[in-house]
């Protein structure tokens, strides 16, 4: 079988160890919550923080989740860049509504 394996591969191959380096971390399992714990915790005024929420659901009724254009299906650079621009528009009127309103109350 060694034989025949390296008339394949022709090469010197790695294999995986299980021994750590110097300086790595171990890694501890069951570090992450259930959606029942994190429910629970929600429920005690815990903040919680979801990584999933950028995640499609597959359900046609459940659209609650607003997935980011530039990880949408489908759409074009040109709308990225539209988007972006639209934001920005957006975000230098709000600010010079709010410098407007400070100007006002002082």
């Amino acid at each position: 079988m060694k034989r025949v394996l390296r008339t394949i591969v022709k090469r010197p191959y790695i294999c995986a160890t299980c021994k750590r380096k110097k300086g790595e971390l171990p890694v501890h399992g069951e570090l992450a919550y259930t959606p029942a714990e994190m429910f629970e915790m929600w429920k005690q005024g815990v903040p919680i923080s979801n990584d999933n929420l950028g995640t499609p659901t597959f359900e046609p009724d459940k659209t609650v989740w607003q997935i980011p254009i530039e990880r949408q299906r489908g759409v074009d650079i040109a709308d990225v860049w539209q988007a972006q621009q639209t934001a920005r528009k957006r975000v230098k009127q709000a600010g010079k509504r709010f410098v407007a309103e400070c100007r006002k109350t002082t």
